[in-house]
């Protein structure tokens, strides 16, 4: 079974990697990756404590990342309470299927627990085989709230 460690800086080449395959299963594809923000989003998970955030790869045998995730917790807005969210979660559309999204899932959950969350957020980038990450995230208890709409300049 592939394990779930912490991200480090040195896995900061591959984070980038893994971004710009989610961007491109997306249909966020045509805006391009801003590398240089990744990198900085990477750091800030890795590195910065001004806030707890959690920062999770798991790599097959090979070394080539199969699953990888960031969050963070915050305040709730316009309420008293506080949040988990993910910034972002990607498994590899070879991976699809695996048991790593569920594991990364479940860490995510286990963590928000251990930080004692009023609340858990999970999001799905569009066009990101939403129909299987549904069935997923109703199958470890998320129910969906809310919306996201565009309009106008989204190009899509």
């Amino acid at each position: 079974m592939t394990a779930l460690r912490p991200i480090d800086t040195g896995d900061i080449p591959d984070i980038i990697r893994a971004a710009q395959a989610m961007l491109q299963e997306s249909d966020w594809r045509h805006f391009g990756l801003d590398a240089q923000s990744v990198d900085r989003l990477a750091r800030r998970v890795i590195l910065d404590r001004d806030k707890p955030r959690l920062g999770l790869i798991a790599r097959n045998p090979k070394g080539d990342v199969s699953g990888i995730m960031a969050a963070e917790i915050d305040d709730l807005e316009w309420v008293v309470g506080r949040r988990a969210i993910n910034i972002f979660t990607f498994v590899p559309p070879q991976n699809a299927g695996s048991l790593i999204g569920p594991r990364l899932i479940r860490a995510f959950l286990d963590w928000a627990q251990r930080h004692q969350v009023d609340a858990v957020e999970f999001g799905v980038s569009s066009g990101v085989r939403l129909d299987s990450s549904d069935r997923l995230l109703r199958a470890l208890g998320f129910q969906p709230v809310q919306g996201t709409y565009l309009t106008g300049e989204s190009r899509y």
